[in-house]
């Protein structure tokens, strides 16, 4: 299961303390957990009472280095994790992706919801609870298609 890490633990020789307004997240694995939306949802509970017990936090870090062999089920926590920030108006990036991950999303087109460590991710506004749309593309008009008219049709 996934957590906050709490204020006083260690850090490792020669890493930064992360900026005041970030909530550090350690993800764990699903592997060896049948994943159920269950799961997902204990986690997204984790993390929104994590939230609420942290209003300084304007982004969520998720540290996803324990993944090593993503799938499709730990590509939709994460999806869940990331919408449950946003809802409470927080940002939210993904550190530490290993190879794997990134490529399984961008195969999933998640590579530029989630963002990574390299792309930072803004917060949307405070009690917002507006969340980002795609807009539909508009769709081109048909060249050169001209009507055929029956001249037997009666409808004519």
């Amino acid at each position: 299961m996934g957590g906050a890490q709490p204020a006083g633990t260690p850090r490792p020789a020669g890493t930064a303390a992360p900026p005041a307004d970030e909530l550090r997240w350690r993800f764990d694995p699903i592997s060896g957990q049948r994943a159920t939306a269950e799961l997902g949802q204990s986690r997204c509970e984790s993390l929104a009472a994590a939230l609420l017990a942290a209003p300084w936090a304007r982004t969520v870090v998720c540290d996803v280095t324990a993944v090593r062999i993503p799938t499709l089920a730990t590509v939709n926590v994460l999806a869940r994790l990331r919408l449950t920030a946003r809802r409470l108006g927080r940002g939210f990036r993904l550190d530490g992706v290993q190879p794997r991950l990134s490529l399984v999303l961008e195969l999933t087109g998640l590579a530029g919801v989630l963002a990574t460590d390299s792309v930072p991710a803004e917060p949307v506004a405070a009690g917002s609870a507006l969340e980002e749309r795609r807009e539909a593309e508009q769709r081109e008009q048909p060249v050169g298609v001209q009507e055929v008219v029956d001249l037997d049709d009666p409808a004519f």
